[in-house]
């Protein structure tokens, strides 16, 4: 991991709003990078002389009297009736910046679906290609006839003859079925990185406005984040090009896709406070 991409996510990290996978990379980081530790342990500090801070207060009855009444006021009005997802959709149709966002926000879950469809599909390729012969049936041989003599009369018991055993029923995988699960795969793979670059065109239209307001050092980072994220995409369509029954190359490709997705969203996020 490089020292941008550390930076870029430190804060989360520090929130703990970062996944497992993520996490377990910056802790690595840190531990190796004395630069990156530095900012981490300044953040610490930070967060302790806020805790730490002593504020010099005291909340007088009318205050208190005051303040509980607002809430009682609060509390008595009606509330509406609007669900909060129903008032939230409204919200991003009304405003005409954010529908393109909600667009994109859209095809990014669709893609995520069908990128958990792809590997699902390659788990399934890892069966046995070779034919078994089905089993012969076989049967217990008949024993012989025992003769005994019961007070001076001779008795003969009959053989006991069992069944043949029926042939267990194995199933054969056929390669059709193989061919047809790779050509599945792959159709999913191309699905999802469609709806990847829909998305980033998406983003990277809204990416545009007031990116030229950012500071330098900001624009810079984001500038070299984009290009490495780029060269990654490049290099794993390269190589699934020559090995397109690759899941671990499909993975690595849907993962870039999805690092400059996150990219362009931050960047997107940033324009909108400077539009603002």
């Amino acid at each position: 991991m490089k020292c941008n991409d550390c930076l870029l996510v430190i804060e989360e990290y520090f929130d703990g709003e970062l996944d497992e996978h993520q996490t377990q990379t910056i802790d690595t980081h840190l531990f190796i990078c004395m630069a990156c530790s530095k900012t981490y342990k300044r953040l610490q500090s930070e967060q302790n002389v806020y805790n730490n801070y002593q504020r010099n207060i005291v909340i007088s009855p009318s205050l208190r009297s005051a303040i509980e009444a607002r809430l009682g006021e609060q509390i008595r009005k009606p509330q509406t009736r609007m669900s909060w997802l129903e008032g939230l959709i409204k919200s991003l149709f009304n405003t005409p910046n954010l529908v393109p966002i909600f667009v994109a926000v859209s095809l990014i879950l669709v893609t995520v679906v069908t990128t958990i469809m792809v590997m699902k599909n390659f788990s399934k390729l890892e069966v046995n290609k070779d034919p078994v012969a089905s089993a012969t049936p076989t049967a217990t041989p008949a024993t012989m006839p025992t003769i005994t003599k019961i007070d001076g009369i001779t008795e003969e018991t009959s053989p006991v003859i069992l069944e043949p055993l029926p042939a267990p029923k194995i199933t054969i995988t056929k390669p059709n079925k193989l061919s047809r699960s790779n050509n599945q795969a792959q159709q999913l793979i191309k699905e999802a990185e469609g709806k990847y670059l829909a998305a980033i065109t998406i983003l990277s239209n809204d990416a545009q406005k007031n990116y030229g307001q950012m500071s330098p050092e900001l624009k810079a980072s984001f500038d070299k984040s984009l290009r490495v994220i780029d060269e990654n995409i490049t290099q794993t369509r390269r190589a699934i090009r020559q090995s397109p029954k690759d899941p671990v190359i499909a993975q690595y490709m849907l993962a870039a896709y999805a690092k400059k997705v996150e990219v362009l969203q931050e960047i997107v996020t940033i324009n909108e406070n400077f539009g603002n």
